[in-house]
């Protein structure tokens, strides 16, 4: 699981230099792979002068989902409590000696 540090791999995007039109992008396809690879940072790609599509390196990619993934664990973890069906410390901590035999 990352750190929440500020990483080479969650830089923000900067809106002055990273946001290209569509068919810009497609004409530049190899530069546009280049730049997310040495910037780090995320390429936002516009079609009619909105945003349409994040360009994110592969190497940053799944730093990224590994957040999504634990934002939503959290998420799912807070209803949980909400809804009545969390268990206090010492239960969870028992339950998880018994289930590794610990």
């Amino acid at each position: 699981m990352p750190t929440l540090t500020r990483t080479a791999s969650r830089r923000r995007p900067r809106l002055t230099e990273d946001i290209v039109p569509f068919s810009e992008c497609r004409s530049n396809l190899a530069a546009c792979f280049a730049r997310v690879n040495e910037t780090h940072r995320p390429l936002i790609v516009t079609r009619k002068g909105r945003a349409d599509a994040v360009l994110v390196s592969a190497a940053d990619f799944d730093p990224l989902m590994d957040v999504f993934l634990l934002a939503d664990t959290v998420r799912k973890s807070r209803k949980e409590i909400a809804e009545g069906r969390g268990v206090d410390h010492e239960t969870a901590m028992r339950q998880f000696r018994e289930r590794h035999g610990i």
